[in-house]
């Protein structure tokens, strides 16, 4: 739960300018599980550090455990004295000293981000996050031939995301593998099918395999 200052007034008017100001985070790393481009941390900073300073605005980032969980504690200050703080606890993928560093750095980028106003390419989360980088679970032969569907659309991927079919986004990008699919006539198909599933690719590949079961790595007929 986010804490503040008795007054925040000095804070938002500066925050509001501030972010005037601020340009979206370059994508310029490269996640190897999704083979796409991401925001690293010193991206994210280099698009908002002109803009918070200009303004009177600064943030610091501790670091600590909570159990067993790494937790970043971030705090953007104004020279006002007025404050906003947050905490965002997760835990390690590996109980390693690798393992926390990862988790730091998402952590200090997300809490970041999000604190400032950042929009910024996903991502590199799934190392930093307890459960690795997501993989379907093969229960029969149907989501067997799911795994092998070509990867021709790269919707946000997101292991903590589900999709949202009131979304304007994760519509759009229905719409978009349908018709990378060469078959918008399954639209509403695999907006229903994208229900209870993941906002990434193995969540779009579930469902077409749902939508087009016999055969899910090739184009489905339209009538």
């Amino acid at each position: 739960m986010m804490e503040m200052s008795e007054q925040i007034g000095e804070l938002a008017k500066a925050l509001a300018k501030a972010q005037a100001m601020i340009k979206n985070a370059a994508k310029d790393s490269t996640n190897p599980h999704f083979k796409s481009q991401y925001a690293d941390l010193a991206s994210c900073w280099e698009a908002a550090r002109v803009p918070l300073s200009s303004n009177g605005l600064s943030v610091a980032q501790g670091i600590s455990r909570i159990e067993n969980k790494v937790a970043c504690t971030t705090i953007l200050m104004h020279e006002s004295g007025q404050w906003l703080k947050d905490t965002m606890p997760m835990t390690p993928q590996q109980q390693t000293p690798q393992g926390d560093g990862s988790c730091v750095t998402y952590l200090r980028r997300y809490t970041f981000c999000a604190m400032v106003g950042i929009s910024q390419g996903d991502d590199d989360g799934n190392e930093a996050s307890s459960k690795g980088p997501q993989k379907p679970v093969v229960q029969n032969p149907v989501a067997a031939k799911a795994t092998q569907v070509k990867r021709d659309v790269a919707p946000p991927a997101s292991q903590v995301v589900m999709f949202d079919e009131g979304d304007t986004t994760h519509a759009k990008a229905v719409m978009h593998w349908c018709e990378q699919k060469k078959c918008k006539d399954a639209y509403r198909s695999m907006m229903e099918a994208m229900k209870g599933q993941p906002f990434t690719r193995v969540g779009f590949d579930t469902a077409w395999a749902k939508v087009n079961p016999e055969t899910p790595d090739k184009e489905p007929e339209t009538k």
